[in-house]
């Protein structure tokens, strides 16, 4: 985005997953650009004040999206030495407007009034039965964001990721999905799937709260939190060995996304595979199913060491983490002309079988870039995040003299 000068323009860089910071380069100037925003969050389209003082952007740097503004220096970048050190980089404020979700700010040329679009999206968890052909059914719903659940493994319990509270937080439901209990309260950060420990007293989940990814452990009946890796590289989506022992999770500190593992108390990490974003051991111990960056279909490491070999077609690229393993087969996700499947992917033979289908007529029903599976211990069920309403607006405001 060009400024009004057409001297600077501002862009904004991904640095991890789920990390955009904004910058502000000279265009004649190769090479000399600055970052003017330090979050670590997800950037949701920005724009210059007409005057080419300020940035305004959105971020979900409180934990949901909406519209702040940052000054932004006039002189060249390489003395505006005010910018250089992230300690010193300006606070953006806050911009009012009544309106949650708040993204794609585009200011008028006047400067006094902006442009946005908000999002509104409602994702809930459904049930659907793997026996019967019964429709399935909505399980735990509110009117914010319920998504990502996962059941204990007897079966008791379910854990979600909810923003009933606000925020996204971590959530413990009843069986029924009644009685839902908030068990976290960052307040302010990203999280992703929580995982139960086989023995069903521990917790595994990720979440972003100091500006990386890192893997949390919740202790269910304690509610102690203790944050397993305080490394600067990004580590998530842990996963549970199946005898409790070890935690597998994805991490870039190699460079480029790979499987680790560490003990579940903490200790030393072991890097696991040469990439690859979420991983899980077979339920019959024969080695350990992986997804991989920029690639679809889940691939199978027999053994420590072992050359990876290719498992399934599916899930599709953008379903890296839309899949679990079952008794005797892999359960994957299949989007194919406007439908959403649950397929079986038999250990043994390979043969893929069809078990149920999640949506008929729309491929976005179930959210991709997330953890949307899971099952019951029986597997007669499936809990399923699924979008049941995605709409947007546009709205037009008038800014207060100070947020011009």
């Amino acid at each position: 985005m060009f400024a009004p000068d057409s001297r600077r323009v501002a862009f904004a860089r991904v640095l991890g997953e789920e990390a955009h910071e904004l910058y502000v380069g000279e265009v004649m100037e190769r090479g000399q650009e600055v970052r003017v925003t330090d979050d670590s969050r997800v950037l949701a389209g920005h724009d210059w004040t007409p005057d080419g003082q300020h940035l305004v952007f959105s971020s979900n740097r409180s934990g949901r999206f909406g519209l702040w503004t940052v000054p932004v220096a006039e002189t060249p970048p390489q003395t505006a030495a005010v910018f250089v050190d992230a300690v010193s980089l300006p606070e953006p404020r806050w911009i009012e407007t009544g309106l949650s979700d708040a993204r794609q700010p585009s200011m008028a040329a006047e400067g006094h009034r902006m442009l946005f679009a908000q999002d509104q999206r409602d994702t809930n968890l459904w049930m659907a039965s793997l026996q019967t052909t019964d429709v399935a059914r909505p399980f735990i719903q509110s009117t914010r964001r319920d998504e990502r659940g996962h059941v204990s493994p007897d079966g008791r319990r379910i854990a979600f990721v909810s923003e009933r509270s606000g925020y996204p937080e971590l959530w413990l439901a009843d069986r029924d999905g009644q009685h839902p209990v908030q068990a976290t309260r960052f307040e302010g950060t990203t999280l992703d799937a929580p995982r139960w420990s086989p023995d069903g007293r521990r917790l595994a989940f990720s979440a972003r709260p100091d500006g990386h990814i890192d893997v949390f452990l919740l202790d269910v009946d304690s509610g102690l939190l203790r944050q397993l890796t305080t490394a600067s590289s990004d580590d998530g989506l842990p996963r549970w060995s199946r005898d409790g022992e070890r935690l597998y999770f994805t991490s870039n500190q190699s460079g480029q996304w790979a499987i680790w593992s560490m003990p579940a108390e903490g200790g030393p990490m072991i890097q696991e595979t040469e990439d690859g974003l979420v991983a899980e051991e077979r339920s019959d111990g024969r080695g350990l199913l992986f997804t991989r960056p920029d690639s679809a279909g889940l691939w199978w490491r027999p053994e420590p060491g072992a050359a990876p070999q290719r498992f399934a077609e599916h899930p599709g690229e953008h379903d890296w983490a839309n899949w679990t393993v079952g008794t005797s087969g892999a359960y994957v996700l299949r989007r194919v002309g406007g439908r959403v499947t649950l397929d079986l992917v038999d250990y043994e033979t390979g043969a893929v079988r069809t078990v149920t289908t999640l949506a008929e007529h729309s491929e976005r029903a179930v959210p991709w870039g997330q953890a949307s599976l899971a099952l019951l211990p029986d597997e007669t069920h499936l809990l399923f995040t699924r979008t049941d309403s995605y709409n947007g607006d546009l709205w037009l405001i008038d800014l207060p003299d100070n947020e011009r």
